[in-house]
């Protein structure tokens, strides 16, 4: 395994024909000098008008920027977490989706709301990473993940069942 700080960074900015900029290569702990040279190519080869204002970017936080200390899994919300608490008392729920998984049940609409999720396989495998956590438990938590979805969607008893039996198809096919 190659340690992430050995890689390269270098990137390279790219006109097409058509007059599209790409930007390839680089990591994302460099965005900002990326963006950066990427408006200074669209400006240096006239692509867009110079207005000879400074770049406010390095002064822009991004979104749910927070310097405030939380526990996980809050932490990974920045200033968004507080959402997350207003939706546990909303709901009168501060339980988690499983004992062995480190997600609550209100995270589930977080995702229906603002992050509009909207199966049970994104709530568990690409908004909260459950399923790569620990299968089991995300297997075992499907039908509750899938009723508070369903409560949050407007969504039936038939829902929650496709719902159950379509992410137990996954895992099965290409978890276990």
């Amino acid at each position: 395994t190659q340690n992430s700080a050995n890689i390269s960074r270098k990137h390279e900015i790219l006109l097409s024909k058509s007059g599209l900029v790409s930007i390839v290569g680089g990591k994302w702990t460099i965005y900002r000098l990326m963006g950066e040279d990427t408006i200074n190519y669209i400006i240096n080869n006239g692509l867009i008008k110079n207005t000879n204002k400074p770049s406010i970017s390095k002064n822009l936080k991004l979104f749910g920027y927070t310097l405030d200390k939380m526990e996980y899994p809050f932490s990974v919300y920045g200033s968004e977490h507080t959402k997350i608490l207003e939706i546990q008392k909303e709901i009168n729920n501060f339980e988690k989706i499983h004992p062995d998984l480190p997600y609550y049940q209100a995270e589930v609409v977080y995702h229906i709301r603002y992050e509009m999720a909207q199966t049970v396989e994104d709530i568990l495998a690409r908004r909260t990473r459950a399923l790569f956590l620990d299968v089991k438990a995300s297997m075992s938590c499907a039908h509750l993940v899938a009723t508070l979805m369903a409560n949050e969607l407007n969504k039936d008893s038939n829902w929650v069942t496709h719902q159950v039996l379509q992410f137990n198809k996954i895992v099965l096919d290409h978890y276990l």
